[in-house]
């Protein structure tokens, strides 16, 4: 009897050791898993964290500023002011440049140049005189030239064509061969006009002629319509026409030119 209940109580005690131990076992693996858990959970957590910070920079620096600023106005006050855009639009002054700035006035550069340079002189009273004496001589070569046109137009002064000619003549002159050339032409003319002793009808001629000239320039203005007919609008027939007209001028002569005409008026039936 005694033995029987020794032997329970030893199996009493065992099992209660048992289940203490077992106990602690899973209490041991409890903590080795939330151990291992909550690491993950926090190395997760941390890596959320930091993809969200990266996401934020991101978004802070997807537009940057890009600054253009035109240049410094003029010194006023003793301030110099300026404007800086954004060309990019952030809507943000990240590392914008100033606007502002303090300044001393003092002289422009391309008038500093102008000073410094090659038009400064400590004689200007020299620089003027010879400035001067250029525009004197410039103004006696233009009257030179109208006492020649009118020189050589005469009477005939009056009328634009001849007084345009005679001073084209004039400048002519002077431009290739210089203000003694152009002295020597006034000398000319002046003993022609003093020796001449009947203008009046060197003056008819001339008109007689310039009529004559006219009245060719008609006769080809007629030819050229005559030829060309009802197509007189076309360009390239009416440059064709007058280009022929004016060759049967200039090989056959005025008659030559009339008889054409003459021709191109039967034809037309006028």
């Amino acid at each position: 009897m005694v033995s029987k209940v020794k032997e329970k109580n030893w199996f009493v005690k065992h099992w209660i050791i048992s289940i203490f131990l077992g106990l602690v076992a899973i209490g041991f693996v409890s903590g080795i898993v939330q151990g291992i858990i909550g690491e993950d959970n926090s190395k997760i957590t941390g890596e959320v964290i930091d993809k969200q910070e990266e996401q934020i920079q991101e978004e802070v620096i997807i537009c940057k500023p890009n600054w253009m600023c035109n240049d410094w106005a003029e010194c006023s006050n003793g301030t110099q002011i300026r404007i800086c855009t954004d060309i990019n639009d952030c809507e943000i002054e990240v590392n914008k440049p100033i606007e502002i700035q303090a300044c001393e006035y003092g002289i422009p550069q391309e008038i500093n140049l102008k000073i410094e340079g090659e038009n400064s002189s400590d004689d200007w009273a020299s620089d003027l005189k010879d400035s001067l004496e250029g525009i004197q001589e410039g103004i006696d070569i233009y009257n030179k030239k109208q006492a020649c046109a009118e020189l050589c137009a005469g009477e005939s002064i009056n009328i634009p064509a001849i007084k345009t000619e005679c001073l084209l003549s004039c400048s002519e002159i002077y431009y290739y061969g210089g203000e003694e050339a152009l002295d020597e032409y006034i000398g000319q003319i002046s003993e022609e006009e003093s020796s001449s002793d009947d203008w009046a009808e060197d003056l008819k001629e001339s008109l007689e002629e310039l009529e004559k000239t006219m009245d060719i320039y008609k006769k080809i203005d007629e030819c050229t319509e005559l030829c060309a007919g009802e197509d007189i609008d076309i360009d390239s027939i009416k440059s064709v026409c007058s280009f022929e007209c004016y060759q049967i001028y200039y090989y056959a002569g005025e008659e030559g030119l009339d008889k054409y005409i003459e021709e191109l008026r039967g034809e037309n039936g006028n």
